[in-house]
């Protein structure tokens, strides 16, 4: 097991278990982090699940050897651009609410988190399964 990969799948669970932890302090089941997001932060949460699912699949096919799993490796990236933009509708609408509380913000970010955990996620596993030529 590559150590990277060992420390960005810890990296990616517990910002997931960060973002699970914040729908319950906004008083939220868990099921909302997918059920109330963002339209677009939803759409990347399901492309980057699509994409975790193709890695995997063509990384155990391809005995390690395969170009997707070179550019599963990009998944942060849109995880990193979601994040982004899940945390400035976050600031939008505690501004607008004008409320600051903690309990308030707290779902807008574990939503923005939630997509950027699934792309370290993603990457690490990558990582972790693909094989130098």
């Amino acid at each position: 097991m590559k150590l990277n990969a060992v420390a960005l799948w810890a990296l990616a669970l517990a910002g997931v278990v960060a973002a699970l932890w914040m729908e319950q302090v906004g008083g939220k089941p868990p099921v909302a982090l997918l059920a109330e997001a963002d339209p677009l932060v939803l759409l990347v949460d399901f492309l980057l699940i699509a994409a975790a699912v193709v890695a995997l699949i063509a990384g155990l096919a391809s005995n390690g050897r395969s170009g997707l799993l070179k550019l599963a490796a990009w998944a942060p990236l849109p995880g990193a651009l979601a994040c982004a933009w899940g945390l400035f509708a976050a600031w939008q609408i505690s501004r607008m609410a004008h409320a600051t509380r903690f309990e308030v913000v707290a779902p807008g970010i574990a939503e923005s988190i939630f997509p950027l955990s699934l792309g370290l996620l993603i990457a690490a596993t990558a990582g972790a399964l693909r094989r130098p030529h």
